[in-house]
């Protein structure tokens, strides 16, 4: 610390006793830290809040005044103030910079699940809206089932009937084929034949054709309930992690993030410190 100090260029005087006698005891009496350094016979004194310190080594005393500190101070204060941080390097605090690292990891763990979830949750959304289509054109087909089933029509209007319903079977095709979600099929089994819906016929089978509707409706609701209940967890899961995210992130603030108007009064204290002269400015021969 001496070596660093009397590396520079200073102006130097000798202080008087009577002088050096009223800082050491004002010094003292503030708080200051008395250091022996390696070296036999010197000592350091540094004043509690004060912008200089005093070195005596044998019969000599000296007064540096601390401006290199004081700047390093100043440099960090405003280091610390342009990131918003109070630990923004391992050496400002290595035990509070080992556990916010640590926090920040999980942190972004726990912000990548919970986008994953929210991916599922779409997915899952998706699923069920593919299969409420599947039903409405069913509901649309047992409507058609149910007005061929009346004794007033001819045939030729059964015809017209069935052929609307061969249509609505197609579209049950095409969603099948074409229901996708990120490049993926989500209801590629659900077509005419799985759903057993080629076996409507409102020209020969009308009662058949009601019951084969009916089954495969049911088989849509339950299907329906299911994607909702996973897209329900997954939306509770979301939540769970919200608020642990958010604890988590208050945990890591109070570790790292800086007390904005401590660390500005600390920059103006130093500051005017620096600017402030105290006493002489001394070098050793």
């Amino acid at each position: 610390m001496v070596s660093a100090v009397s590396g520079k260029t200073k102006r130097h005087l000798h202080l008087q006793a009577p002088l050096l006698l009223l800082i050491v005891i004002h010094s003292l009496l503030s708080g200051a830290r008395l250091v022996y350094p390696e070296e036999a016979g010197s000592y350091i004194i540094i004043p509690h809040q004060s912008n200089f310190i005093v070195y005596g080594k044998g019969s000599e005393y000296f007064v540096l005044r601390q401006e290199k500190f004081l700047n390093e101070k100043i440099r960090s204060n405003i280091k610390k103030l342009s990131s918003g941080l109070r630990i923004v390097t391992a050496e400002d605090d290595p035990a509070g910079f080992a556990v916010a690292e640590k926090m920040e990891a999980l942190i972004r763990e726990i912000e990548r699940l919970s986008l994953n979830e929210e991916d599922l949750k779409s997915y899952y959304a998706f699923v069920e809206s593919a299969i409420a289509q599947d039903a409405d054109i069913l509901k649309r087909m047992r409507v058609l089932v149910l007005r061929a089933s009346g004794g007033i029509l001819s045939r030729d209007d059964r015809e017209i009937i069935q052929h609307e319903i061969e249509t609505l079977r197609r579209a049950v095709d095409m969603n099948a084929a074409f229901s996708r979600f990120n490049t993926k099929l989500v209801i590629p089994t659900l077509t005419a034949r799985d759903l057993k819906l080629d076996s409507v016929d409102v020209i020969g089978n009308s009662s058949g054709s009601l019951d084969a509707i009916d089954s495969a409706l049911v088989r849509l609701t339950k299907m329906r309930s299911r994607a909702g209940i996973r897209s329900r967890l997954m939306k509770l899961r979301i939540r769970e992690r919200s608020v642990y995210y958010i604890a988590l992130q208050s945990a890591e603030s109070r570790i790292r993030d800086l007390d904005i108007a401590a660390e500005v009064s600390e920059l103006l204290k130093n500051a005017a410190m620096l600017k402030v002269p105290y006493g002489l400015i001394l070098q050793g021969r």
